[in-house]
């Protein structure tokens, strides 16, 4: 490498000096401006190859970092900390990139973009890579930064690395990370897996590439260890009671219960207090859907990302919960297996 950008230093030193000569005679001729065009032309296409050489020189020793099914390069000097939807990057303490993953739902209508975008074709799917360089049109920003998005249009299988503000902000380095970016090849077995709980009366298969992790009697906890979500975790636990209760701090609290008289399921729902009002609880039917396979009803829980209840009787329950990088398929389709034994 060091050999062949050395070679491309000469030439264009070669190239430059005869250049300066012929501007400093001041030639007017149509013959020598045709050459000083042409040698001008010469210059640009010749730095052109030195950049990209040095690109690839610089970007030789930078890491790699793989989440879901991509990988993409990031330099050496920043110090990644991975976290259950992406990560986030940064230089000596200081924030200099996140990835999420899926995408944030944000608009730029503030920001002039300058993009570029490129396919990568694998196993017969195609995956946009976008660039967008970002710059505050009314200059009221920090700084202007830039983003990388893999596969936008695929919401939940898509991805965003932000090259974010302030004074390591560096385009070219933007410009690299998103040459990098790669899909790994990493074909999943389709065969499912069964687990059978005698002691709660049912059972379910899981994908191969979710582990049991942990078994306690009342609740298990299953670990995505490959695939495009890698961490993300589903907890199901059996419950006893006459009610079942799951809360979320942005959807509030649900509670459900078999109401005898009118042989239905009901909901006592308390509204999250968004507005520091306090509502009273109403209660009202839920009707339930979807099915288990046995035909169970699915009643719909407060926790995120998703959370599903299922009654095996009046008073027992199968609650199941899904948490990390928000995609929730999984969850259903482990729930679409549930049968008793």
């Amino acid at each position: 490498m060091k050999k062949y950008i050395a070679i491309g230093l000469v030439l264009l030193a070669i190239i430059v000096v005869p250049v300066g000569v012929v501007q400093a005679q001041t030639l007017a001729t149509s013959y020598n401006q045709q050459l000083i065009n042409l040698l001008r032309e010469q210059i640009q296409v010749l730095t052109q190859i030195l950049q990209k050489l040095l690109a690839r020189q610089t970007t030789a020793n930078w890491q790699t970092y793989s989440f879901n099914n991509y990988q993409f390069l990031y330099p050496s000097g920043w110090v990644a900390n991975p976290l259950s939807n992406g990560a986030t990057f940064a230089v000596d303490g200081e924030h200099v990139g996140s990835l999420r993953c899926p995408i944030r739902e944000v608009g730029y209508e503030a920001w002039d973009i300058e993009s570029q975008t490129r396919e990568i074709k694998q196993a017969g799917k195609t995956y946009k890579v976008e660039l967008w360089n970002l710059k505050d049109r009314d200059r009221k920003a920090a700084s202007d930064f830039s983003l990388i998005f893999i596969n936008r249009d695929d919401f939940q299988q898509s991805c965003e690395l932000g090259v974010a503000t302030g004074k390591n902000y560096d385009p070219k380095i933007a410009q690299q990370i998103y040459s990098s970016v790669a899909i790994q090849n990493t074909p999943v077995s389709t065969s499912l897996v069964p687990i059978i709980k005698n002691n709660w009366g049912v059972s379910f298969t899981k994908s191969p590439n979710w582990n049991l992790i942990s078994d306690t009697g009342d609740r298990i906890e299953l670990k995505q260890v490959s695939g495009d979500s890698v961490g993300d975790t589903i907890d199901i636990s059996y419950i006893s009671g006459t009610s079942i209760t799951t809360s979320d701090t942005k959807f509030g609290t649900v509670t459900y219960y078999y109401d005898e008289s009118n042989q239905r399921w009901m909901t006592n729902v308390r509204q999250s207090e968004k507005t520091g009002e306090t509502l009273s609880p109403i209660a009202t039917p839920y009707i339930y859907y979807p099915y288990t396979a046995d035909g169970l009803p699915v009643l719909v829980g407060a926790g995120r990302w998703a959370t599903f209840i299922i009654p095996l009787s009046h008073s027992t329950f199968l609650k199941l919960h899904i948490d990390g990088s928000g995609k929730t398929k999984p969850l259903d389709d482990l729930l679409r297996t549930i049968k008793k034994i």
